[in-house]
């Protein structure tokens, strides 16, 4: 008799949690997969939400997130009042926000299948080609195919070392964050992610840290101006992918540029999820210096740079590292896992 009301309540249990994330039709069309998250997911988003927002935030619905064989490799979930928070099939938390970013309103906006190749790197598929659902870009298909390939193969590695478990305690997170705001730039046309990131940063150092390292003419709204300075030296041109290599490149020739090589240089490094990439990037945040990061690295189209304005860890069973980053999307205060981190530039000086 015991062990029957002891199945009876698990179940009890089971369909609240799953009533609670049904999908209303009032609120998005569900996908064409019936995939739904395991109750360990659902536990560690809720886990990862009221860690940092307490109740403020609560889950209003969900998306599968596909690979290009169809299969579910992560899930999205939207919370109210605004934002998302991605998670892979391990129940590692991928990336997130709390609040209305370009990705959160592409995302829930979308009611076709979702293909995801890791943070930032969202599209839909059509017959030869996969379209980036925040930049409309068209893509093709073995591109796309190959970052999903990449993403999959890191959520596959990350599985030998998953070890989240919702009732360990105890549960905290450390925060180091820059003393100013990043400019919120979305002048990124193409593939120039490298350059408008680099220029935020230059913004940066503009706004909180020395006037002159940025001419007023090169101060506009859009950053339009600054971006196209430093565009042929990181992007080329016609643009093209980049790498942190590039990156660097194109700063120090600013820095000749503007007369200022003997203040200023720029140098990079590889990215790992590990205490040694983020005892680096929180070393440079808490002596007020943004970072720019290089998150997947396929160079035509799977790339995507971010610029670092804060640095996390969570003490969850495992250790968890995050950054606070803007987007390139007009949009701060994105988290990413560590685990997508493939290089880093800084500014020196």
């Amino acid at each position: 008799m015991k062990s029957s009301r002891k199945l009876w309540s698990c179940l009890l249990v089971l369909c609240m949690v799953f009533s609670y994330l049904a999908i209303p039709a009032s609120a998005i069309k569900p996908f064409t997969t019936d995939s739904e998250p395991s109750l360990t997911i659902v536990e560690r988003v809720e886990d990862f939400v009221s860690l940092r927002q307490g109740d403020k935030y609560t889950i209003e619905t969900y998306k599968a997130l596909l690979d290009e064989n169809e299969n579910t490799i992560s899930y999205c979930f939207f919370l109210d009042p605004a934002g998302y928070v991605i998670i892979d099939t391990n129940a590692e938390v991928v990336e997130a926000a709390f609040e209305s970013t370009a990705s959160y309103e592409a995302l829930i906006n979308q009611d076709e299948n979702i293909y995801y190749a890791g943070p930032l790197s969202y599209y839909t598929k059509e017959a030869f080609k996969y379209n980036n659902v925040v930049t409309q870009e068209e893509v093709p298909t073995n591109i796309v195919n190959i970052s999903i390939s990449e993403f999959t193969d890191t959520v596959n590695t990350a599985s030998q070392h998953a070890t989240y478990d919702a009732v360990v305690t105890p549960n905290y997170i450390t925060t180091n964050k820059l003393s100013g705001t990043l400019r919120t730039y979305s002048y990124n046309t193409g593939v120039i992610c490298g350059s408008t990131a680099a220029a935020i940063m230059l913004m940066y150092y503009r706004d909180y840290r020395d006037s002159w390292v940025v001419p007023s003419w090169h101060d506009t709204p859009t950053g339009q101006s600054l971006i196209e300075l430093i565009r042929p030296e990181i992007n080329g041109d016609p643009p093209q992918g980049a790498f942190c290599s590039d990156v660097v490149r194109g700063l120090n020739f600013y820095f000749r540029w503007r007369g200022i090589a003997d203040q200023y240089s720029s140098t990079w490094t590889t990215a790992s999820n590990s205490s040694t990439t983020y005892n680096l990037i929180k070393s440079l945040i808490t002596s007020n210096k943004p970072v720019e990061l290089l998150i997947n690295d396929h160079p035509t189209y799977g790339n995507h740079f971010v610029v670092a304005h804060g640095v996390e860890k969570e003490l969850h069973g495992s250790t968890y590292y995050y950054i606070y980053a803007g987007d390139g999307w007009g949009s701060n205060n994105v988290l990413i896992s560590f685990r997508y981190l493939r290089q880093l530039a800084y500014i020196i000086g």
